[in-house]
């Protein structure tokens, strides 16, 4: 298997557009294989695109979108239309942030592992062109979207409210 080099970068630490533009540039120049933006102060999609539209040859995608602050519909329109506007090089990752996050947000995470397997379930169905219409039928995405899924969760011991720590884990879902 080819190795393979991925930047993933956290542009809501206050980047400008233009400066998220020059940073993907200047990953593709440096021979990365692609370049990832986390969902931090900023709408990932939004800079997905900006990354895609300022190169031409590495992928780009995101780190994770929250899948609480988007509907699935909304998320799978984007998703296909960046994949198309960037030749099919985005890679859509779907996650559920991390509790600190959503919490500062508003957001009851209930039941996240569930709530993320239905939310991939629905983008899944609305990139395949399924799903009741709108005021219009639905239709596929034009270019293939690969979904990456991640998932954090909180370990407790057996009796005891006190975590042993954060666990990450990311699968290829189609």
């Amino acid at each position: 298997m080819a190795e393979r080099l991925g930047l993933a970068v956290i542009p809501g630490i206050g980047w400008c557009a233009n400066e998220i533009q020059a940073i993907a540039r200047e990953a593709e120049e440096a021979g990365f294989d692609a370049i990832f933006a986390a969902e931090v102060n900023n709408d990932v999609m939004a800079t997905a695109q900006l990354m895609g539209a300022a190169t031409r040859r590495i992928q780009v995608g995101t780190w994770i979108a929250n899948i609480y602050v988007r509907h699935s519909y909304a998320c799978a329109q984007s998703a296909a239309l960046i994949a198309d506007a960037t030749d099919g090089r985005f890679v859509l990752g779907l996650g559920v942030s991390h509790p600190p996050v959503n919490k500062a947000l508003g957001i009851d995470m209930g039941d996240a592992p569930n709530a993320l397997r239905r939310y991939v379930t629905a983008v899944r169905s609305w990139l395949k062109g399924e799903g009741p219409a709108t005021h219009l039928p639905q239709r596929p995405a034009v270019r293939p979207v690969p979904l990456y899924v991640a998932a954090v969760t909180f370990a407790h011991r057996r009796g005891r409210e006190r975590a042993r720590g954060w666990h990450h884990a990311v699968s290829v879902v189609g």
